[in-house]
């Protein structure tokens, strides 16, 4: 039980995280788009964003097809 909810913290600290390195990346007057770093940094966001999602979703499915299997038997 401690597991997941280590798990879903990380999970939700990690969405806030990127999120908002995303919109900030987004709103910021001085650095929009001009330089290297920027693309950088928003990139990677992106790119650690879309892999929080999709971990969680495939953590979320096996906990839920252990848990189901388990009220089966």
């Amino acid at each position: 039980m401690l597991i997941p909810t280590v798990v879903g913290i990380l999970l939700t600290i990690g969405a806030i995280g990127n999120i908002l390195v995303i919109v900030v990346s987004i709103k910021s007057k001085r650095a929009q788009r001009k330089f290297a770093h920027t693309w950088l940094i928003f990139n990677i966001a992106i790119a650690d964003f879309t892999y929080l999602i999709i971990t969680g979703l495939y953590y979320v499915s096996i906990q839920f097809v252990h848990t189901f299997s388990t009220f089966v038997r």
